[in-house]
């Protein structure tokens, strides 16, 4: 459990990675107590970077491998001017080409079961105007997408 002198990891984190976080700080700022006793601010400022070196994201090499990344990996992920665009949690921003579909497929025979979380959220904005959220299960946002299929 964290003290009271632990900061609260970044909220955008799931509970097992908010709990390894507050872990990596505390471990950390003990061993710069050793490093630094007398500079509190310098112990601080150690304990944060060994913290923060568990939101270091994998550089993605393609607008696949940007689909592919967990949610909390990435604070914004979207489609621009046919290019993959997105800012991960380490705040690098990466932008690939989307890859041209031999011929784009009506928005009802697209399979919900063969895309990832983060493209059924982008495909439910962009072809029913539907706000979902990432962090939910993929059957619950293939289910409100169907709902959304099935009222049209």
């Amino acid at each position: 459990m964290a003290n009271e002198n632990t900061p609260a990891a970044p909220t955008h984190l799931p509970a097992e990675i908010q709990k390894k976080w507050q872990g990596e700080y505390e471990k950390a700022l003990a061993a710069a107590k050793n490093d630094s006793p007398t500079d509190t601010k310098a112990q601080h400022r150690a304990a944060l970077k060994a913290a923060n070196r568990l939101l270091a994201v994998a550089a993605p090499k393609s607008a696949a491998e940007i689909d592919a990344l967990e949610s909390w990996q990435v604070l914004k992920r979207e489609t621009r001017r046919g290019n993959r665009v997105c800012v991960t949690a380490d705040g690098r921003k990466y932008s690939f080409p989307v890859p041209a579909a031999a011929e784009p497929a009506a928005p009802e025979a697209v399979e919900l079961s063969s895309l990832t979380k983060a493209q059924l959220v982008d495909y439910a904005k962009e072809n029913h105007d539907l706000q979902l959220n990432a962090t939910d299960s993929k059957d619950k946002l293939i289910a409100a997408i169907e709902e959304a299929r099935s009222a049209k």
